[in-house]
């Protein structure tokens, strides 16, 4: 019976799923403080979806793509780097917004309506800037979808 695709896995059933032995993926948990599977009784181990994604990701850049540990590291910092400079951004646009927007300088109405277009933007903006496990999924579903049309070929194609 397989699980549903928001339960936890262990150690043993990631490995097994993605072909990475255990001890790689113990090895990984101690240079990508990304992954953090939550640890029950006795220290086992238990990989939420979005571990189990990232994992994946990190496998396709290191095997597929080439790349480094360190080089990973990197690109991990600039992705959140990128996010939390957004964050920071927006924070200062609403703290502006809120000191531009006084009673003193506009009507109350005026001042709520310019908030509430800030906030649109705001939203707006966020959804599209996907976060990297909503496109490693994507990425992940892609390639699945990929490998269901080349069997549905093979299985036209036998008959």
């Amino acid at each position: 019976m397989q699980k549903s695709f928001d339960a936890f896995r262990t150690i043993s059933e990631v490995a097994d799923d993605l072909q990475i032995p255990q001890h790689v993926l113990r090895f990984w948990e101690t240079r990508f403080e990304e992954v953090k599977p939550v640890k029950k009784n006795g220290g086992r181990r238990y990989y939420r979806p979005e571990d189990v994604t990232l994992i994946r990701r990190i496998a396709d850049l290191l095997y597929i793509q080439g790349y480094t540990i360190k080089g990973v590291q990197k690109l991990f910092a600039e992705e959140k780097e990128k996010v939390m400079g957004t964050q920071k951004k927006q924070e200062a646009n609403v703290s502006s917004l809120n000191e531009n927007t006084s009673p003193k300088n506009k009507s109350d109405k005026e001042a709520e309506s310019l908030k509430l277009d800030l906030l649109d933007f705001q939203k707006d903006t966020l959804l599209d800037q996907k976060s990297t496990k909503e496109l490693l999924l994507c990425e992940t579903l892609r390639k699945v979808l990929d490998e269901l049309e080349i069997l549905k070929k093979q299985l036209n194609f036998s008959h």
